[in-house]
């Protein structure tokens, strides 16, 4: 049963895309060129089989998050794999292990009616066990050594990416952007995905970075200031104009210049 306004294709090279961008330094140009791929195949994979899923169990939004999480833990799973020093011909086994947990645990968690940081918190925790055990798969059988298996059950993107941004942002943004920034992040974490994804697409990269990074935080919510989000939506809610016939990439386009230009 086909699922209304689910382009699958379309979504998976947006957000092969945003993965490019965001690549870690150091990584070599071929491997760059796999991880770009791999998000693209298993996400476009995994979005026509819920496309076609006969049972129609999931609207577009579901879709969409079921999707994302594919690519964000193919992203970073593929650079762990990467950088612990994993041949290529085992990478494809070990991405496709990841890759189908993602798919079958966000979808049960879905249909159990869980909330997106509880989604988020089992999705992690099940990625990190397949991954953890067919690292020792790979090890028991000889295919890699104890110390790159080491290696393996130790390196995390998703962590030195959060402190990156921690560190690195902070450089390059006033403490007023980044505060913005990060009350917008937690708006757009309530958002479905393809409303999300509509908005972060009229963002500068830079700003795309830090908002993706700052949504991969279940906890962010808790970490802002509620008076900094209360005066970032008032403020949006002040300066976006209220025309007779409203234009969705006019509105979008104002919640970014309010995020780049204005100071609390």
């Amino acid at each position: 049963m086909a699922i209304e306004g689910f382009d699958y294709t379309a979504f998976a090279k947006d957000l092969a895309g945003q993965a490019n961008g965001v690549i870690p330094q150091g990584i070599s140009e071929p491997d760059r060129q796999y991880i770009v791929n791999l998000i693209f195949n298993f996400c476009n994979m995994s979005g026509e089989a819920l496309y076609n899923d006969p049972a129609g169990q999931f609207d577009a939004s579901q879709a969409m998050l079921i999707t994302q999480f594919i690519g964000e833990w193919a992203f970073h799973k593929s650079i762990d794999a990467i950088k612990s020093g994993i041949d290529p011909q085992y990478r494809d086994g070990l991405m496709q292990k990841v890759a189908f947990t993602v798919f079958e645990i966000a979808k049960q968690a879905i249909l159990k009616k869980l909330n997106q940081n509880q989604m988020i918190e089992l999705v992690e925790h099940h990625v990190k066990k397949t991954y953890d055990q067919a690292i020792a798969e790979l090890e028991k059988n000889g295919v890699i050594s104890a110390e790159t298996a080491q290696k393996a059950h130790t390196q995390s993107n998703i962590d030195d990416m959060a402190q990156q941004m921690q560190g690195d942002v902070s450089d390059k943004m006033s403490d007023n952007k980044i505060l913005k920034l990060a009350a917008f992040a937690v708006v757009l974490q309530k958002m479905p995905p393809d409303k999300a994804m509509r908005v972060l697409n009229n963002f500068p990269k830079d700003d795309v970075t830090v908002l993706m990074q700052y949504m991969e935080m279940d906890d962010l919510a808790q970490k802002v200031d509620r008076t900094v989000i209360k005066k970032c939506l008032e403020e949006i809610k002040s300066k976006i104009p209220k025309p007779k016939n409203v234009n969705p990439d006019k509105v979008f386009s104002k919640l970014c210049k309010i995020v780049k230009n204005s100071n609390f």
